[in-house]
């Protein structure tokens, strides 16, 4: 048996890098809006457990000859994507959804090949994972569940706690009460009312970022990643994140601050701007980090991201 403090192979660490991009990037579009009382949205949340072969590319319709091992493909057929597994309600609300479904279509294959969405680089239908979706009547495949957001894996049990507090709520909050929500021991309550605060320009200073300081992993990531998407930085090329990067002591504090510069740059708002500050800061990130020991136990994503990225070594 490998020692446990071995970091997991390339794949797996492949795996968590496009897991934590669209994660941060889904979670950095969430709203209070969208869970308040006066809200109809209805929403479902669920833990996606795919088959085995799912994400798997086929032809419909080929077959192998059992004696020559010659494939067969029928005329104009076209390779898909099969997405197949089952999910798993953890809460919903406004909608009376079973309590465990199985799910199963294609996908054309070329459509993955047009350009990089979420969906295509990580799918939690091929690669499971917690989700947050709101269903849409009448559609079938992927259309049937709306606009899907993957989560961190412990919003399955934070998530609906969040939500029962903001249904509380007749609309968004005051800044006053979007301020002290932002010490709320519910990590989705404390990033909700972030968000709110830092899209209205509403944060400066050490207001900005004193709760990225004390936030960690996921959290501290998609604090990062809406600091970079919505910030007007005093000087051109620079963001209020840098203080974090000059700051940190440990490797694995500057983490979460690469994964969303990572993933600005690949699902970030269309300006060149946010995108070109966005991959300046993952250098300097990436910089700091090299000064630092690596953290025992923990993967060490940074090479790929760089890799990706077109970073030299």
């Amino acid at each position: 048996m490998p020692p446990a403090d071995l970091p997991p192979p390339a794949p797996a660490i492949e795996r968590v890098v496009w897991h934590d991009c669209r994660m941060i990037h889904d979670c950095s579009l969430l709203t209070l809006a969208e869970l308040t009382a006066e809200s109809t949205n209805q929403w479902v949340l669920a833990i996606v457990e795919p088959a085995p072969n799912s994400g798997s590319a086929t032809i419909p319709g080929a077959s192998i000859d059992g004696k020559t091992g010659k494939i067969s493909v029928p005329a104009g057929g076209d390779a898909v994507i099969r997405k197949m597994g089952t999910y798993e309600r953890q809460a919903a609300h406004g909608i009376d959804w079973v309590a465990k479904e199985n799910y199963s279509w294609t996908e054309p294959l070329d459509k993955r090949m047009r350009g990089l969405a979420p969906e295509d680089c990580y799918s939690p239908f091929a690669q499971g994972g917690v989700i947050y979706f709101r269903p849409v009547a009448g559609k079938s495949g992927l259309a049937q569940f709306g606009r899907v957001r993957l989560l961190p894996q412990d919003w399955a049990v934070t998530f609906p706690q969040a939500a029962a507090y903001v249904r509380t709520q007749p609309g968004v909050p005051a800044n006053d009460l979007l301020k002290r929500l932002l010490n709320s021991q519910n990590t989705v309550v404390a990033l909700l009312a972030f968000r709110e605060l830092v899209a209205e320009h509403h944060l400066s200073g050490s207001e900005l970022l004193s709760p990225l300081e004390r936030a960690r992993g996921a959290l501290r990531a998609v604090m990062a990643r809406l600091v970079l998407d919505h910030e007007q930085p005093v000087r051109p090329g620079t963001t209020a994140l840098d203080g974090l990067v000059e700051r940190a002591t440990q490797r694995d504090a500057l983490l979460p601050l690469a994964s969303a510069a990572f993933s600005a740059v690949q699902f970030g708002a269309a300006t060149p701007d946010i995108s070109a500050r966005a991959r300046a800061f993952f250098g300097r990130v990436r910089q700091q980090a090299e000064k630092l020991p690596p953290t025992p136990g923990v993967a060490d994503p940074l090479p790929l991201m760089a890799r990706l990225l077109g970073f030299s070594d």
